[in-house]
């Protein structure tokens, strides 16, 4: 549209927003696993679960679309993504 169009009954109006996430740094390493459970260790700027301005960089979109954890989430109904306690997104642990 130009700047002199002027909206009309019925008319739609799209804003998108294109934000890029803060970025992190180390990586999700696997620590060890069970038949039911996986431990990990996240690298401190990496936040639990998808909030404020992160969202692919999350350990719970990590888990869910990286190769590596593809495998032991696909074996059955048990392995379904649980996180058991919260780390704050500058701490790093298992």
């Amino acid at each position: 549209v130009t700047k002199t169009y002027k909206f009309r009954n019925g008319d739609a109006l799209l804003h998108k927003t294109h934000r890029h996430e803060p970025p992190v740094f180390g990586d999700v390493v696997v620590v060890g696993s069970t038949a039911s459970i996986l431990a990990i260790s996240k690298p401190p700027s990496l936040p639990m679960h998808p909030c404020g301005s992160y969202r692919a960089n999350s350990l719970e979109y990590v888990m869910h679309n990286d190769p590596q954890f593809a495998s032991w989430l696909e074996e059955g109904e048990d392995h379904k993504l649980h996180i058991v306690h919260r780390l704050d997104r500058v701490t790093s642990g298992l």
